[in-house]
């Protein structure tokens, strides 16, 4: 009976300090983590709801949000003119401000990977995965101890075109999908880097019409972009699946 208490004694200690570890995230995206669409974004984007929720579970994480709005993989890698500047420094602040928590990654990426543009083509699982091997290998060198957490796309409807000529067709969607596909192997290849819910893309393709906003286009109504209340349900599935991975 003692061994009992002592056994279970241990386990809850060992809950309470992973709960009670810190975590630096930074959230690095597209329109769809930066709250496209939202009247306050910077209020009611993704990373909000998830660091809310995560903080519900107990875990305190400290977050940047890098979501930038028409924005690819390769608008990531080093040496282009884009945002890796962004994300180091972002995680470079979170790091000074909190030294003792564990840096975490947490990116979602595709969608605009997807899109047919007037100079490019969908970027294929190739060129994503090179793009997405890059990304992480450079944060790697700077933060050995990183973790990365690839999140699922959402569904978004196949008949988004706008005048610009951007547009994402049935190809689009079904090359967003092989994208987690890419997702799934670099985690499986790699220690460090793990899957976020798998559940995204299913409960926007049910839900699309309650959880994004209407825009219109060329084509007519489309869906792509989670409104407020479907940011809140993302942030709820990043945030169940980022405890699974931080615990």
């Amino acid at each position: 009976m003692k061994k009992l208490i002592t056994i279970i004694a241990a386990a809850v200690m060992s809950m309470t300090a992973l709960a009670q570890k810190e975590y630096n995230i930074v959230f690095i995206g597209n329109s769809i983590t930066f709250g496209a669409t939202h009247q306050a974004p910077q209020k009611t984007n993704p990373t909000k709801y998830c660091v809310k929720y995560l903080k519900e579970q107990g875990i305190t994480a400290h977050a940047k949000n890098m979501g930038k709005s028409g924005k690819t993989s390769r608008d990531f890698l080093p040496g282009r003119k884009g945002y890796w500047g962004g994300v180091k420094a972002a995680a470079a602040s979170l790091a000074e401000a909190y030294p003792e928590a564990q840096m975490v990654f947490s990116i979602m990426l595709g969608t605009n990977d997807a899109a047919i543009r007037p100079k490019k083509s969908c970027w294929t699982d190739d060129i994503f995965r090179k793009s997405m091997t890059t990304i992480i290998d450079s944060l790697e060198t700077i933060y050995p101890q990183a973790i990365f957490v690839l999140h699922q796309d959402p569904y978004f409807s196949p008949n988004m075109e706008k005048e610009s000529g951007s547009k994402m067709d049935e190809a689009s969607l079904k090359q967003v999908q092989s994208y987690w596909e890419v997702d799934k192997a670099l985690a499986k290849e790699r220690k460090n880097v793990f899957l976020g819910s798998d559940e995204i893309f299913a409960f926007f393709e049910k839900n699309h019409k309650e959880m994004m906003t209407p825009e219109e286009g060329l084509q007519g109504t489309f869906y792509l972009h989670p409104n407020e209340k479907g940011a809140a349900e993302l942030g709820k599935l990043w945030a169940e699946a980022l405890a699974k991975c931080l615990r």
